[in-house]
């Protein structure tokens, strides 16, 4: 894959960003709390988004902090595949071990997640979504969204890779969330809040725009939203951070 220098800045910037700030199951029972992702951890560039992913270690935890109490956490996972392996199978089992702890650092939960990660060819070529590194031509497995609930608030997140996955899975990135707790009034003053700019892309999926939306449809932006978590510690001795690019699907020559 040929590596642009505006590429490679852009990839720099966004490392840069996650070191320096340190931030960055029934599926219809589930729908309701999957909605657009928090966008402070995503750039556009000429059609090609990015996100930061960081990697479950499998010898020590990476651990989250949440900036609030919560009973709901969700993560995003996709596992990194051998090249050797990409094309031999079309599906690939991995899995991590969750710990959910209280803010004086019990455990609450503690969950082993397993998961089946298909091959993107899987997909129809419509729907079949485009992702790669400008640093790496590892493949990338489909992702897999898991929402975990605890029966009590929790504040931290710790998570570690489990020795049992496919030896073709290479490695493991995720995405970690805290769920907002907006409703009502309380999402309405979160949205006045946010900037003009911010507004705009909160309701870039509304055709008349924040300036014409009534107080309730504003307050239904910030309902039940996730917001991205960044691990502690210092990237690169505490985590391994990277940047996930996604691409419109384009047809190859031998699906034409």
């Amino acid at each position: 894959m040929r590596l642009s220098s505006l590429g490679k800045a852009f990839g720099a910037a966004a490392v840069f960003l996650a070191a320096s700030t340190g931030v960055f199951l029934s599926r219809d029972a589930l729908a309701p709390l999957f909605i657009r992702d928090d966008t402070a951890d995503r750039r556009e560039l000429g059609g090609t988004s990015r996100t930061l992913v960081y990697q479950v270690p499998r010898d020590e935890v990476i651990r989250f902090n949440l900036s609030r109490p919560s009973t709901l956490v969700r993560i995003i996972s996709q596992p990194n595949i051998l090249p050797e392996d990409w094309t031999k199978s079309d599906n690939w089992i991995y899995g991590f071990k969750v710990i959910l702890r209280d803010a004086g650092g019990a455990p609450v939960l503690e969950r082993d997640v397993y998961s089946r990660a298909l091959h993107p060819k899987r997909l129809r070529p419509f729907k079949r979504p485009v992702r790669f590194r400008l640093d790496s031509d590892v493949p990338i497995a489909l992702r897999d969204d898991v929402v975990i609930a605890a029966d009590r608030p929790v504040s931290t997140m710790e998570m570690v890779a489990l020795a049992d996955a496919d030896p073709a899975v290479l490695s493991i990135d995720i995405q970690a969330y805290e769920r907002l707790p907006f409703v009502g009034n309380t999402a309405l003053a979160a949205f006045r809040r946010r900037s003009a700019s911010e507004q705009a892309v909160l309701a870039r999926a509304d055709a008349l725009g924040p300036e014409l939306m009534t107080d309730q449809e504003r307050a239904a932006l910030m309902t039940n939203r996730w917001r991205a978590l960044g691990p502690a510690g210092i990237a690169g001795r505490d985590y391994t951070v990277g940047v996930v690019y996604e691409r419109p699907f384009e047809v190859d020559e031998e699906e034409e």
